[in-house]
């Protein structure tokens, strides 16, 4: 239930306008039924306090989430990248260990002489 408004509604009721006052309490009563709720319920401050207090704990479980998430990719960003000159030795090491996988086994040595 939207409590600001109903609260605009309840405000209305003190209308000098008695047309006016009546078609406001008639619509906090509507919007009562319509949430499926009673007065009291409505009224009870400290079940308003503990479903505040659900939602501000849900609210704060997801921002916790994200907050670990940013976390995370902050100290990915933060880590420096491979010098270039690393880049091109791991490549070209890679290029190597491939090329002598496709080798044949017992395949005969190169004569330096």
């Amino acid at each position: 239930m939207d409590r600001e408004r109903l609260a605009t509604v309840l405000g209305m009721m003190g209308s000098a306008h008695d047309g006016e006052a009546l078609n406001a309490a008639r619509l906090a009563v509507r919007m009562l039924k319509e949430a499926k709720a009673t007065w009291p319920e409505v009224l009870d401050g400290e079940q308003v306090a503990v479903e505040a207090a659900r939602g501000l704990l849900a609210e704060n479980e997801q921002l916790q989430l994200q907050n670990r998430e940013l976390q995370e990719e902050l100290a990915r960003l933060r880590r420096p990248p491979l010098p270039t000159s690393w880049a091109y030795l791991v490549s070209r090491s890679r290029r190597r260990l491939n090329g002598l996988r496709s080798l044949p086994t017992g395949s005969a040595r190169l004569s330096l002489t």
